[in-house]
């Protein structure tokens, strides 16, 4: 994997995640923002186990696929709109 690669690939996960923080905000419910997850700090999104140990592990094994994942963003339905 190149350096390239890998800085598109945390750049669009950052993104997506904070997609997801975005909505939750935009549809009513404050809990992603008050916890910082509204935010394009890379650092904030990572999951230890998703997003360095399985990749990690994938890419020293030589694996022919390689996948991870961020933390879940947190919601609390309860704080959303009726549409």
């Amino acid at each position: 994997m190149t350096v390239v690669t890998l800085i598109i690939l945390i750049i669009s996960i950052v993104c997506h995640e904070m997609g997801h923080a975005g909505v939750a905000t935009i549809l009513g419910d404050p809990t992603a923002k008050k916890k910082g997850r509204l935010s394009l700090n890379p650092v904030v999104h990572l999951d230890i186990m998703g997003s360095l140990v399985i990749p990690a592990i994938l890419w020293i094994t030589n694996a022919s696929f390689l996948f991870g994942w961020a933390k879940p963003v947190p919601i609390n339905p309860t704080y959303f709109r009726s549409q």
